[in-house]
C-alpha cells in the first residue's frame, strides 16, 4: 500500500468522520477523501515534496461533497490551520520548513502565539 493510502486509512480510523462538518455543517455525500490542505499534489515537482505533503499536519478527512464545495477555499484552509495548530505544536515549523516556494505565505494563516 502506498504512503498516501496508509495515511488515509489511519486518519479515517482516528478522525472517524468528515472534518468539514466542524467547519460547515452539511450532509456528507461521496465517501471520505484524504484532502491535502496547505500543500497540494499539484504543488509537487520532486519526490521529496510529494513525501512531505503526505503528513497528518497537512491532511484532512472530508467527504466528496465538502471536498468539491469548500475544500479548496481560503476560509477552510485558515480554519484548518487553527485546528491543526491546536493539535500540533510543531505546525508552524512544518509549514516554514516545507520544500516549497509558497511556504512563507502560509505562516499568515496560523493564529498568533
Amino acid at each position: 500500500m502506498n504512503p498516501r493510502e496508509e495515511l488515509k486509512r489511519r486518519l479515517v480510523r482516528e478522525r472517524v468522520f468528515c472534518e468539514g462538518n466542524a467547519f460547515k455543517e452539511h450532509q456528507c455525500r461521496g465517501g471520505l477523501h484524504l484532502h491535502e490542505v496547505f500543500y497540494k499534489r499539484n504543488d509537487c515537482k520532486t519526490t521529496a515534496q510529494k513525501k512531505y505533503i503526505i503528513n497528518e499536519r497537512n491532511c484532512a478527512i472530508v467527504c466528496g461533497f465538502f471536498h468539491q464545495r469548500y475544500g479548496h477555499s481560503r476560509a477552510f484552509t485558515e480554519w484548518f490551520a487553527g485546528v491543526q495548530a491546536d493539535n500540533f505544536d510543531d505546525l508552524k515549523e512544518y509549514l516554514e520548513c516545507a520544500p516549497f516556494k509558497v511556504k512563507t505565505t502560509l505562516g499568515s494563516m496560523l493564529p498568533e502565539d
